[in-house]
C-alpha cells in the first residue's frame, strides 16, 4: 500500500505541476489577484480512488477585460439616463 504526497503552493501569476525525485508532486497555483498584472486563476483538484489525483488550472480573465466591461456598462447607463430626460 503506497501513499502519494501532493503539495499545493501559490505564486503571483503562474501555474506549474512538478514531480520531485522522491515522488512528491508539487502543484503551484496562481493567486487570485490582479495586483501584479498577471493572469489570476485557481486550481481544481480531484482525489479519486487508488491514489489518482487530477489537477486542473482554471484561468480568469485579465483585469482590463473587467474594467472595460464596467466602463461600457457605466457609459451605456449614463447614456440611457440622459436619453430618458430628452424624451
Amino acid at each position: 500500500f503506497s501513499f502519494h504526497r501532493i503539495i499545493f503552493s501559490a505564486h503571483a501569476d503562474s501555474f506549474s505541476d512538478h514531480t520531485h525525485p522522491d515522488g512528491t508532486r508539487e502543484v503551484t497555483v496562481p493567486a487570485m489577484t490582479w495586483k501584479k498584472g498577471g493572469m489570476p486563476g485557481f486550481a481544481i483538484a480531484t482525489f479519486g480512488q487508488k491514489g489518482v489525483v487530477s489537477v486542473y488550472c482554471c484561468w480568469l480573465v485579465q483585469e482590463w477585460y473587467i474594467m472595460t466591461g464596467y466602463s461600457v456598462f457605466l457609459f451605456l447607463t449614463a447614456l440611457a439616463i440622459r436619453w430618458s430626460h430628452w424624451i
